[in-house]
């Protein structure tokens, strides 16, 4: 105990001694540790390491950070504020373009009326189309045209709900114009039916063709060759991609380019024109027949006026030969008939099925009265057609159809199914565009009757056919991809194999039209919305991240594009692409896309109402 106490009184006094031994350099107490204090404190000096030094750095540290931290609270106080005027600014522009559609759609409503109204409008137009039809088909075209006129003025008012109607009545009043020898004024008429014609409907389609040639021909009649030219071989083009380059629609374009040419003094472009119609039509209906006749006419007129006399006489004896000869007279199941009464029975056929269309078509159609004279054209088919049966296999898939708008379905179906066999049996490659026709048709009625499943089989074969000639006519074989596709739209559960078709569609447009053509901007807004579809279905990112590609590369498409059928296209391609905005939670971008749609739409209420140019209204 008394060990243990004596070492911790040494531990104390040596831990003191220590402690003092340590001297304050303000109070030295050897002279040994005031020098050691004064070296110190000079190399404390010379460091800058006093405590005034770091006092001072001290304060420069702290100001430093206290203006960094208020400039750093300045910045992003503008960047707030900048952010709060930029989107009150969108805001308002919203707000201004909102205000400004709906301006618009206010003064469409006063100018134009109700929906109701518009298809009252529709409704009227389309009798007076049909009656003046009628009354130009009986010769008097003054009638004719007053109602064509007439129903111009009613499709302009329902145009927005009815846009295709519209050219139609558009290109009726200009050849009627035409045909009336009234050039000057049918041109400008013409003109706007195929700027419509091309602005609804794809580059290929029929009725673009069918503009054009009234078109062509009224350049041709008023000497403006060099317009007419590539106007009509436009025209041929469509109808060889269409129906073929051996139809009937091809030489009638090929007679037209003839008789240009001739007029021309081209000689040269005349014959090969003018023959190649007569290879066209000795292949469909024989020299004896009244159109091929009338072809080896123009063609050995030109032949003389190129000054070949020889060749002229050669066909001239080809003429008498033909006239001279009963028309199929080696066809067995056909009454030996002349050239003239053949002639005849055709042209009454053409004017029966004509008619059967025209009593079929409209508001105020005649289901019965089409139907009737559907039969007539058949029975007169039946009675002089050849064994071919060409004339009876469209005439019987233009009875089925008759039928089917009568209700009377199952007429129908055997008629297209006995069309179909024939155009079967007839083992002629030329017959591949009548039977997709009237397999099309086949098929459309099985939709109809809710057989999806044999509809789809159908258009299926449809395809397969087209599938054979894709390299002479990949357009044909487009379309029926896209009646297929039509298909499945209509079907409340669409088929997995629709978003294939579409692939593929896609990638037969890029190839054919290439990659920024209407057409393909179309199928990718179709593309788009399923692939949309399947992310709502499904919560699929990977889905509305590709629908939202698809979406941006049609819409710079279309915003480079100014046709009306481009605004159409653009209206779904904005409204989809905001759905999407919307489902990803991101508000402005759908808001202002939204907008945009809104602006749009109100654009196109104005634009596909307003009646031709004053000027083509004071015609006559």
């Amino acid at each position: 105990m008394r060990n243990r106490f004596l070492l911790t009184l040494l531990f104390v006094t040596q831990t003191l001694f220590v402690t003092l031994a340590r001297a304050d350099c303000n109070r030295p107490s050897t002279e040994y540790e005031r020098q050691d204090c004064a070296a110190k404190a000079d190399r404390d000096f010379r460091r800058g390491n006093t405590s005034v030094d770091q006092a001072t750095r001290s304060y420069l540290e702290n100001l430093q950070r206290s203006t960094e931290e208020e400039a750093k609270n300045r910045r992003q106080a503008k960047q707030q504020q900048e952010a709060a005027e930029s989107q009150r600014r969108q805001q308002e522009e919203m707000r201004r373009r909102g205000e400004e559609a709906d301006r618009k759609e206010r003064e469409f409503q006063r100018q134009y009326g109700t929906p109701l109204q518009r298809e009252q409008a529709y409704i009227a137009a389309r009798e007076s189309f049909n009656a003046a039809m009628h009354f130009e088909k009986e010769g008097q075209h003054k009638w004719a045209e007053e109602l064509y006129r007439k129903a111009e003025k009613n499709m302009a008012i329902a145009a927005i709900d009815h846009p295709h109607d519209y050219p139609l009545v558009i290109e009726a009043l200009g050849e009627s114009l035409r045909k009336q020898g009234r050039y000057e004024e049918a041109l400008p008429v013409l003109v706007e039916a195929v700027g419509r014609r091309r602005g609804l409907s794809h580059e290929y389609h029929p009725m673009n063709g069918d503009a054009l040639i009234s078109l062509g021909r009224t350049y041709d009649a008023l000497g403006r060759y060099s317009d007419a030219e590539p106007v009509l071989l436009k025209a041929l083009n469509i109808r060889q991609q269409q129906y073929g380059k051996s139809s009937q629609d091809a030489a009638y374009c090929h007679v037209y380019l003839g008789t240009l040419y001739a007029n021309q003094k081209r000689f040269d472009k005349a014959q090969t024109h003018f023959s190649e119609a007569f290879s066209i039509r000795t292949d469909l209906h024989g020299q004896s027949h009244a159109d091929t006749i009338r072809v080896m006419k123009q063609l050995a007129t030109v032949y003389r006026d190129a000054g070949l006399q020889s060749d002229g006489d050669k066909m001239d004896k080809k003429i008498q030969d033909a006239a001279k000869e009963p028309q199929y007279t080696s066809r067995p199941s056909v009454v030996a008939a002349t050239p003239q009464a053949v002639a005849e029975w055709k042209a009454t056929w053409n004017v029966l099925s004509d008619e059967a269309v025209k009593l079929s078509a409209g508001r105020s159609a005649s289901p019965a009265n089409a139907v009737a004279k559907a039969r007539e054209a058949l029975a007169l088919a039946e009675k002089n057609d050849g064994p071919k049966k060409f004339a009876v296999a469209s005439s019987q898939d233009l009875l089925a159809q008759m039928l089917w708008r009568n209700k009377q379905t199952e007429e129908a179906e055997t008629l297209l199914k006995t069309a179909i066999g024939t155009l079967e049996q007839s083992n002629d490659s030329k017959t591949v565009p009548a039977l997709a026709k009237s397999l099309t048709t086949l098929a459309k009625l099985q939709a109809y009757l809710k057989r999806s499943a044999e509809a789809e089989q159908i258009f299926q074969r449809v395809i397969a056919l087209r599938d054979k000639q894709a390299d002479q006519n990949l357009p044909a074989l487009i379309e029926s991809l896209g009646n297929l596709r039509e298909h499945y739209e209509l079907q409340i559960r669409r088929s997995p194999e629709y978003a294939p078709l579409l692939r593929r569609m896609l990638a037969l447009q890029e190839k054919q039209l290439g990659q920024t053509h209407l057409d393909v901007a179309e199928t990718l807004q179709k593309l788009a919305s399923n692939l949309y579809i399947q992310g709502m279905n499904t919560n699929s990112v990977a889905s509305y991240n590709e629908a939202e590609a698809h979406y941006k590369r049609a819409l710079a498409i279309l915003e480079k594009a100014t046709t009306e059928r481009s605004k159409h296209v653009l209206l779904k391609v904005l409204y989809g692409l905001g759905e999407i905005f919307q489902a990803t939670n991101r508000e402005v971008e759908a808001e202002q896309i939204k907008s945009r749609h809104k602006a749009l739409t109100a654009e196109l209420l104005a634009t596909f109402a307003s009646p031709l140019p004053q000027k083509h209204q004071n015609s006559g």
